[in-house]
């Protein structure tokens, strides 16, 4: 049984980066050899801890990184990563003189941010490198392609920017009728086309997300985008698993306390939950706070001595409590696997995703930052990233 002891908690997550690293060297074995592959590591790796992650991806071959903020990109750098960073969300102008000096990619499609990157180059002495993003559906950021042409004659004029690459995004990728997304990379190459005819040249054109990286090989280009196949999880339950990939993080908190109950008895807020017979409950130390969603309440379930159990009651902002009475020998001290394996059962992300009506992706980047995360390779612990002493520090 694992010790948490130095990180004071009894709820933590286990990350295995020998998985993280075998993930990634399977989805690069499934692209062409010139393709790059840019590894989206937002949301704190979806949950997994973004700089340690990103520091074994990179050692596993991971040619570039994506993420959504400044903070994000911030994060990587100053935990030491070398390879590009991109950032896929809203840059603000403000920010130009920060993403100069650090090297970190943006996300351009607005004047205001291109004015303001080239007023603060000469500052700095580098250009500004940027990813110019083509709205073909999705409806989120990006130039209209019937725009993109003119502002991209513009940009290119000035010294002080270098479009180093251009992107859109599928939308329904990861859905078994790929039709819209045909029309999506239809119009995005059709877009290429007018921009290859006005002079410009862009090195790097990238549209596939995961769900692309797996079933539309077609679309591979220049670079891919995947993100959730990297942790181990199809992107939806219409994507297969082709690459191979496994789940690389496991939650787990320790029963604290087991306690006998009459029938007629209620457990948490609202008595949502009454017992029908004498029961046994055990309380673990993780709640809503922590990402466990209250959603959950009275139909998650916990992995504890091997069997699988449901959640009784509301699920409480720090505390969850579970029926424990088909296991007489669960005692105070006891794991409970919130997600992974036990025994011979799973309980893997996806599972609670569709107790919830949404994807593994939510439930993994929704695990809280003052959740421990332990990380291993080959069965030993190596390094832990707590909310203890501040959660980014640098070892």
């Amino acid at each position: 049984m694992l010790s948490v002891e130095p990180i004071l908690r009894n709820t933590w997550a286990e990350i295995d980066l020998g998985k993280i690293k075998t993930n990634l060297i399977k989805v690069k074995a499934i692209l062409k050899p010139n393709t790059k592959l840019i590894a989206v590591v937002k949301g704190n790796a979806y949950g997994h801890g973004a700089p340690i992650i990103a520091q074994a991806m990179e050692k596993a071959g991971a040619d570039m990184f994506g993420v959504v903020t400044i903070g994000e990109a911030m994060d990587l750098i100053n935990y030491g990563i070398t390879r590009p960073i991109i950032v896929f969300g809203y840059t603000p102008p403000e920010a130009a003189r920060l993403v100069i000096q650090n090297d970190i990619r943006v996300t351009l499609f607005d004047e205001r941010l291109l004015q303001s990157l080239v007023k603060e180059s000469p500052k700095i002495g580098k250009k500004a490198l940027v990813h110019i993003e083509i709205e073909t559906g999705l409806t989120r950021w990006g130039l209209n392609p019937e725009s993109v042409v003119s502002f991209i004659k513009k940009a290119s004029v000035f010294r002080e920017i270098e479009i180093e690459g251009i992107y859109s995004h599928l939308a329904t990728a990861d859905e078994e009728n790929k039709d819209y997304a045909y029309q999506q990379f239809e119009l995005f190459n059709k877009t290429l086309g007018l921009i290859e005819k006005a002079g410009v040249y862009i090195p790097i054109k990238h549209i596939a997300n995961a769900s692309a990286t797996v079933d539309l090989p077609e679309t591979h280009l220049d670079a891919v985008r995947p993100g959730i196949i990297l942790y181990g999880y199809e992107p939806s339950t219409v994507v297969l698993n082709s690459a191979g990939v496994e789940p690389a993080l496991q939650l787990k908190s320790r029963v604290g306390r087991v306690y006998k109950i009459e029938a007629g008895s209620s457990v948490s807020y609202g008595r949502s939950w009454i017992a029908e017979k004498s029961s046994k409950i055990a309380t673990l130390p993780i709640g809503y706070a922590d990402g466990y969603r209250r959603e959950l309440s009275n139909k998650g379930k916990v992995l504890i001595r091997g069997t699988k159990l449901t959640v009784a009651g509301r699920v409480n902002m720090d505390t969850l409590m579970v029926d424990v009475s088909p296991v007489e020998s669960i005692v105070e001290g006891d794991e409970g696997v919130i997600i992974g394996t036990q025994g011979k059962e799973t309980l893997w992300a996806d599972e609670i995703a569709s107790l919830l009506g949404t994807n593994a992706n939510e439930v993994l980047v929704n695990i809280g930052h003052r959740i421990p995360r332990l990380y291993f390779e080959e069965g030993k612990l190596i390094s832990t990233l707590s909310p203890m002493g501040g959660y980014y520090s640098k070892k």
